[in-house]
């Protein structure tokens, strides 16, 4: 709750914390649905945030191929039947169509377009005195390390360093939970549209 970046956004209407939400929340879910494969109602919640986060912000698009990325990377092959995927993807599709009374709408589309193109094409940005079309590769490092707390930054380290002091890197729990991040943080770190 006092984190700068939570407390600069709480008096704006925007969608950034909502997606936040949602987004973590798909990804929690596909957490839970790898530890508990036979409980159906994961995969439903799982297929409801990801439709959630879709609606909230069409740019959250990203989560369906990393989730799809991390299922390789997860190593259980048995959590996925066509039966678990059909539910979460009618999970998906009931958040969409409710959220766009009842119908794949046109608005969808065209919003989901406008905002591939915008990806592709890029925006005018301004960053530490300098304006650019495309951005720059380092603008998401440079702002996390500037606006994350410094007791935050440390913590992170020291369970990095864990990690790996342990040689817990490539277990399951620290892939589902720290490759998500990663992927991400790349993926916008390389866009044109920062």
């Amino acid at each position: 709750a006092f984190s700068p970046n939570i407390i600069a956004h709480a008096g704006l209407a925007t969608n950034d914390l909502p997606v936040t939400v949602f987004i973590f929340l798909t990804f929690y879910c596909y957490y839970r649905c790898t530890t508990h494969p036979k409980n159906n109602w994961n995969w439903v919640l799982l297929g409801l945030a990801a439709g959630a986060a879709l609606c909230t912000k069409f740019n959250s698009l990203i989560i369906l191929p990393v989730l799809l990325i991390i299922s390789f990377f997860a190593r259980n092959w048995k959590a996925y039947t066509p039966g678990r995927i059909f539910l979460s993807l009618c999970g998906l599709v009931v958040i969409i169509f409710l959220t766009y009374n009842f119908t794949f709408s046109e608005y969808f589309i065209s919003g989901m377009t406008m905002t591939l193109r915008d990806v592709k094409l890029g925006h005018d940005n301004f960053f530490l005195g300098e304006h650019s079309r495309n951005g720059w590769r380092y603008f998401y490092l440079l702002s996390t390390l500037i606006c994350t707390p410094l007791p935050l930054l440390i913590l992170l380290i020291l369970t990095l360093l864990r990690i790996i002091t342990k040689n817990q890197i490539l277990s399951r729990e620290n892939i589902l939970f720290y490759l998500p991040v990663i992927i991400l943080f790349v993926v916008a770190s390389l866009s044109n549209k920062q």
